[in-house]
Parts: C-alpha cells; structure tokens; sequence
C-alpha cells in the first residue's frame, strides 16, 4: 500500500510518522509547500520521499488531506483531473459539511471525510509528533456514495495510528465538534483578551492557564474552521448566551443554591 499525504505540518506530520511506525503502508509520500515541513519529515524518517506536484500522487492508493479547510476545498477541485481511477481519498478537517459538499462528484465514492480529534496549542511541522492520535477519537463520515472499500481502508489506517474510528454523518460531526471544540477556542480567546483590562494578570493561576491554553494559536487556521462551520458555531454561541443570561439571573437574585445545584449538574456530566 502507498499512501500519499498532502501537508505536513502538526497533523499531516504526525500522520505520517505513525504510519510509517507502524509499517502498514510500503511507502508514505509527502507533499507540502514548504520545503522545511517537507526536509523534517526527510530527516525524521517519517516519510519513504515527496513529490513536487499532486499529479505524481495519481496513482496511491490512499490520498490523505492534511490541511486548513480552504486548502482542502481547492485542493480536491485541482486533483480530480489528475487522478487515476485508484486512490482513495480522506481529509482531516475540523469541518465537514463543507468539506463533503466540495468533493468533485466523480471522487465522492472515493472520498471518506475524517476528523482525528487531538492536536497540540502550538503548530507547524515542528509539533508534528509520533503518538499524537494513541487513543483519540477519529470521527469518519462516510456518505451512501461512499464505496465500501474506501471506509475500509480509511479504518485500517486509523487503527494503524492507534486511534478509535466513530461514524458520523457531517451535520452531526459539525454540531458536537462546535460545542465541543470551536466554542472553548471562542472562549478562550474571550479570556485572553478580556484580561488585557487587568492591572496585574500575574496573578492569574491554574484554572485561566487551563480555560486559556488554546486561546490565540493559529489565527488563519480558525478563521477559517470558524467562518466554515458558522451556522452550528451561531448555535452553540446561542445556547452559550441563554446559559449566561441564566447564571447571571441566578446571581442578581443572590440564589446561591441554584448556583450550587448548576454546580452539582456539571459535576455529574464531568464524571
């Protein structure tokens, strides 16, 4: 098997250097704009070569999209020409409707929309590391289209990583993963900046370290994951400001044991 990843930087990176830990495929062929991205994962091992153009992926078989959205998006438009009739195709988007309505019809069967839940808060090629998917949670969307052979491969490659495959279907991918990771960016960028009004942020401790730790990374990257999944993003914000407006009422009334019984709610979830 040949497996051709096209960006590598943090998660096209680690892809890579999981693969080839893993020995599943023959050879992992890189392709990313920059050549030091391209250099490090040369230097690392963690690529068998790269290529200079998409056209000399034509014929692996598993393409894997390691981009920002917009990327994604223009990159499936220019490749279709190119292929044969044999790769398999997977993205890692944090976004998926989009992604999935983008797919040329002619490699919609072939295509299998991925989301590998977990990063890191700092980016590029010199995060990428081995063992960053070891049991995360891999969302796959497969569509009717999709053939059978294609999400069997896609789960093969991310049981090789360590990871656990979860099917979903896009719109259900871009409600949860609004909730659940583009509106604690939203907050946490929120954080940051409100503290920029405080005489000594010094002293803030463990738990602004914590709600903060992904605030401000990659400012392109979630402009674009933010613009691309807007509407779920509207509605967590929505679902977000009717929570607040509560918890604010609550506290105007002073009721401090419905504070603590939101307290106890949440606790509950947590466990």
């Amino acid at each position: 098997m040949v497996v051709g990843i096209i960006g590598l930087g943090l998660i096209g990176g680690s892809v890579a250097a999981g693969l080839m830990e893993s020995c599943l495929p023959s050879k992992v062929l890189g392709f990313d704009t920059s050549p030091e991205a391209v250099a490090a994962a040369r230097q690392k091992g963690w690529i068998s070569g790269s290529v200079d153009h998409l056209s000399e992926l034509a014929d692996v078989d598993l393409i894997i999209l390691a981009t920002p959205p917009d990327s994604t998006v223009r990159i499936l438009a220019e490749i279709e020409p190119l292929l044969s009739e044999k790769p398999f195709l997977t993205d890692c988007s944090s976004v998926k409707r989009s992604i999935v309505d983008a797919v040329p019809a002619s490699l919609l069967p072939r295509f299998v929309g991925g989301h590998p839940m977990a990063g890191h808060h700092e980016s590029g090629h010199a995060s990428a590391q081995l063992g960053l998917f070891t049991d995360c949670q891999w969302i796959l969307t497969p569509q009717e289209e999709t053939d059978p052979a294609a999400l069997r491969l896609v789960k093969r490659i991310v049981f090789a990583l360590d990871a656990h495959p979860v099917e979903m279907d896009p719109d259900s991918h871009d409600r949860h993963v609004a909730a659940l990771s583009h509106l604690p960016h939203i907050l946490a960028n929120a954080l940051l900046c409100m503290s920029a009004d405080l005489d000594h942020p010094e002293v803030a401790a463990g738990s602004w370290a914590d709600l903060t730790r992904v605030g401000g990374t990659e400012p392109d990257l979630w402009r674009q994951i933010l613009i691309h999944n807007r509407g779920r993003v509207l509605e967590s914000l929505e679902a977000l400001q009717q929570y607040l407006d509560g918890i604010r009422s609550t506290l105007e009334e002073g009721n401090g044991s419905e504070i603590a019984d939101e307290i106890r709610r949440a606790a509950s979830h947590k466990r």
